[in-house]
């Protein structure tokens, strides 16, 4: 029962509020901690992704900089489960 506060903090963090309303209305329970964790594994690293590409989308230094060097991709690294 511990992973649902930890789910609850997630959701707050990173305003996945539509992951708890999918899993209620597909399955009308919560979801298993493993499927948390799947969950958060993959949908946080998209938006944080996609966050960072608007953000330097809007930086004309770093347009610039991906014109030279074309393979030059952000890195996201971040730990977000306890």
């Amino acid at each position: 029962m511990g992973h649902i506060l930890d789910m609850c903090d997630l959701v707050d963090k990173y305003n996945l509020h539509f992951v708890p309303n999918d899993f209620f209305a597909y399955n009308g329970r919560l979801p298993s901690k493993s499927t948390c964790k799947n969950t958060v594994n993959n949908v946080i690293p998209q938006k944080k992704t996609h966050a960072w590409e608007q953000r330097l989308s809007l930086d004309s230094e770093w347009c610039l900089l991906q014109l030279i060097h074309l393979s030059i991709k952000p890195a996201i690294v971040d730990k977000h489960w306890k």
